[in-house]
């Protein structure tokens, strides 16, 4: 369920909530962010993530049913070949001063693609140097970066390219996922996904070959170079060899239905096919699951462990006498060394144990246990391992207790690990009394399709495979929890199993509504299965008469925003507040439903703060569906150069800040023309690098030819999932000609979430939409006979059937006469 606040009680909630930040600091636990994104336009880097095989069903990282022979030849994919032999301005040692890629500035950051071979490539502070490329970048701490085309970049990469410096720079080379807007570091094998240069102007032209096993199968990945100071790069070649396959980049399942979905995956570079296999999983206890360790029963060599917890040790001695709680047994690790708590297919709900880091001569001697880290890194259900917290080890030069329970908001997570590193040589980490509390234990059981085969003396189990990128299983039970793995194939190579969770929920149906007065109505709707609760949004609904042009949707100004709710009556000097719960604005809007996320304003304006947590404004649900394309005027104001992303469904547009002033003050005023991707949307607004914005105004406008039906949001509820009725008050049939709705099933679940698609438009009189398909289907004045019949038949959206089709019919007889049918 959705949470949504008033501006009046989040700022209220902000002042309450800020002596909490001063206690926060005490706390024995450094949060680090395990979702974060990189923004390659500041050239921030994410926490390294390892991978490893799922607990669940144990493998090997790249299953191979045979070796080849080999007399040291190898073999490998080119997958970029460049010499920029078409950057012809400008020398090498003197770079042609026109920007080739930029962020802020024209041309942007595409690089014109008939200047390179292998595909588009792309940057900042880009510039032609002669037959080579030149990263200069304008300050010390602003970088230039390039970025290779997206693409696949899976597999044992060699990574080859000249380089020199027109001063000292420092270069990093990321292996990056995600595409250039908003990415991550890709999982390789053993290493950070980067690599780090000092390069010195004195040195001239160097080779640099930087290799790494990459197993993200990505198809929006790409090579970034990214550079502090002048650089100029000179023949880039990429190559991958066949080693390992990567397992392909699983993307959300489709037309779930409780009895059957749709996997769907990217296409992997040197897949022949792909391998699906389906699981089962099957419940072995009844309620939450609570392990206790205290190691008494531990003999010092480690026998007698308890099997539910992996411990990586270097030493011979893992358990001691006397140095646990109340000088009890402990477990003993040092450098270098893992603990692995229990793994059940439970999600964790509690973790706690007593530390304590020992140092003979803590303040006396040379304080080298200040450089120790305690990783605490967490498995999701596919079997990646993340990095989400460190333990900060002076909290700990005295035993006390450890709880990792504050963690758990951070997402659902099946499994916990210690990693320890740069422990001195004389010091140990004792753990005692650990305490654990999952939920429900489970196993995963494989499910054999009819085309199954199992060879299990060569790993090769599967439920079925294909040569396309998606997949439908069916004759699925809707009670029971399923897990799939899709595993790519190349020769006599596989992928590694990666576990995804079948999550979704059905598609409701909206029946005829019922109880309809003049002020208000009910709706009503048959449940699909598996769900906790629906949305149901109410709408008011016109017919447009005849062909227009520029039909106003949707029309803002926030001119709700006031002395009364904000000092800020300059753009360029906002009020800003710092918030990370999604609040509602339709207090301060002409039409309900628009979100943000972080908030700026001044009077007349609202935005979003400077920031990198996601800030955003968001329209209401708006409906696109009487045409493919539409307009959007703006005027906003930013940090001039900087840009206004405006993202509508999967497309991302944007428009760069235009500076009025000389202290970096910029404006938008501008229309703009969309694309339509989906028949319903919203319009999300943030900025690319991230800085404040205000909207001034915003306009949504459309071309409309007579008998579109206009569909204007005006609110929402949220019931149970045993609740399948909601009456709408304050309805005004002079407002609008008719009221529609529309239900969606939501699915909250172990941490997950669920959407299904809305169901059809209900209209509660049909009065539009019988006008609508008068006005804008057919005539029905050459139709008419003696005899009344049935004439046509069409969805409740408008659409013409040739039959009954399950919902409500709209029916057009002969003598002009509208009726609406449930079809069941």
């Amino acid at each position: 369920m959705k949470r949504n606040f008033t501006l009046t009680s989040v700022l209220l909630a902000v002042f309450i909530a800020m002596p909490c930040i001063a206690g926060a600091q005490e706390e024995a636990l450094t949060i680090t962010n395990h979702n974060d994104r990189t923004t390659l336009v500041n050239g921030n880097k994410v926490t390294r993530v390892e991978s490893a095989p799922a607990n669940a069903l144990g493998t090997s990282s790249g299953t191979s049913l045979m070796k080849a022979w080999s007399d040291g030849t190898t073999e490998s994919d080119i997958l970029i070949d460049e010499d920029f032999s078409a950057f012809t301005a400008g020398t090498t040692n003197e770079p042609d001063s026109n920007l080739l890629a930029s962020y802020y500035y024209s041309p942007g950051m595409y690089i014109d693609e008939s200047l390179t071979k292998d595909g588009q490539w792309a940057g900042n502070y880009v510039y032609s140097a002669g037959g080579a490329v030149a990263l200069l970048s304008p300050t010390s701490y602003s970088p230039s970066t390039l970025f290779t085309p997206l693409g696949d970049y899976s597999g044992d990469l060699t990574i080859t390219f000249k380089i020199k410096a027109l001063e000292d720079a420092d270069l990093y080379v990321d292996i990056c996922v995600g595409g250039y807007s908003e990415c991550s570091n890709a999982d390789v094998k053993d290493g950070d996904a980067w690599y780090s240069m000092r390069i010195y102007a004195s040195q001239g032209w160097k080779q640099v070959t930087f290799m790494a096993s990459n197993y993200s199968a990505d198809n929006d990945g790409f090579i970034e170079f990214l550079n502090y100071g002048s650089v100029v790069i000179d023949d880039v070649k990429i190559t991958t060899t066949a080693n390992f396959l990567a397992s392909p980049n699983i993307l959300d399942i489709t037309d779930y239905t409780g009895t059957s979905f749709t996997a769907n995956w990217e296409p992997v570079r040197k897949a022949y096919n792909y391998y699906l296999n389906l699981f089962e999983k099957v419940y072995t206890s009844d309620g939450d699951v609570t392990y206790s360790f205290d190691f008494e029963d531990v003999e010092a060599d480690g026998t007698g462990m308890p099997e539910e917890l992996t411990i990586s040790a270097s030493a011979d001695t893992l358990v001691a006498e006397g140095l646990g709680s109340d000088s009890t047994k402990a477990l003993i690790l040092h450098d270098g060394d893992t603990i692995t708590f229990p793994y059940n297919l439970g999600i964790y709900k509690d973790i706690s144990m007593w530390f304590h880091l020992y140092d003979p001569d803590p303040y006396g001697g040379d304080y080298s246990w200040l450089n120790t880290t305690v990783a605490v890194e967490v498995q999701d259900i596919s079997g990646d391992w993340s990095s989400l917290a460190t333990v900060n080890t002076y909290s700990f030069l005295d035993g006390k207790s450890l709880s990792l329970a504050n963690l758990l908001k951070y997402g659902s997570f099946y499994c916990f690990r210690l990693v320890i590193s740069d422990l001195p040589d004389y010091d140990y980490i004792a753990i005692d009394d650990i305490s654990v509390t999952t939920g429900r234990s489970a196993e995963l059981e494989e499910v054999f399709g009819e085309n199954s085969f199992n060879y299990t003396g060569y790993d090769l189990v599967y439920y079925d495979k294909t040569s396309e990128t998606s997949y439908t299983f069916t004759d699925l039970d809707p009670d029971t929890e399923y897990f799939y793995s899709v595993r790519t194939h190349y020769l006599y190579d596989y992928s590694d199993y990666k576990y995804n969770r079948v999550f979704g929920v059905a598609d409701p149906i909206a029946t005829e509504a019922s109880d309809i007065t003049d002020t208000s109505y009910t709706a009503n709707w048959e449940a699909g299965s598996r769900s906790t609760g629906f949305t149901v949004n109410n709408y008011g609904v016109t017919c447009l008469t005849e062909d227009t042009t520029y039909y106003v949707l949707l029309s803002e100004d926030f001119s709700g925003i006031t002395e009364d709710i904000t000092w800020s009556t300059d753009p360029t000097d906002p009020d800003e507040w710092y918030l990370d719960e999604v609040m509602s604005l339709d207090e301060y809007t002409s039409l309900p439903g628009w979100t943000a996320l972080g908030v700026a304003m001044s009077v007349g304006m609202f935005g979003a703060p400077y920031d990198y947590s996601g800030y955003y404004v968001m329209t209401p649900e708006i409906y696109f569906g009487n045409n493919t394309t539409f307009y959007m005027y703006v005027k906003a104001y930013g940090t001039a150069g900087d840009g206004l992303v405006m993202y509508v469904g999967d497309k991302v547009s944007g428009a760069y800040f235009s500076a009025y002033d000389d202290d970096g003050n910029g404006i938008i005023d501008a229309t703009y023309v969309f694309s339509c991707p989906n028949e319903r949307d919203y319009v999300k607004f943030y900025t690319l690098d991230g800085g404040a914005f205000l909207i001034d105004d915003v306009v949504i406008m459309q071309d409309l030819s007579a008998g579109a039906l206009i569909h204007t949001y005006l609110s929402t509820a949220d019931v149970d999932s045993d609740v399948l009725s909601y009456t709408f008050d304050g309805i005004d049939f002079a407002a609008y000609e008719d009221y529609a709705y529309s239900v969606q099933a939501y699915l909250s679940e172990d941490g997950d979430y669920a959407e299904s698609n809305f169901s059809d438009y209900c209209y509660v009189n049909g009065e539009a939409l019988e006008k609508s398909i008068e006005t804008g289907i057919t005539s029905v004045e050459s139709l008419q006979q003696d005899a009344i019949y049935e004439v046509a038949r069409y969805t409740i959206d408008g659409k013409r059937i040739t039959g009954k089709v399950k919902g409500i019919n709209i029916v057009r007889m002969s003598d002009g006469s509208v009726k609406k049918m449930v079809v069941r």
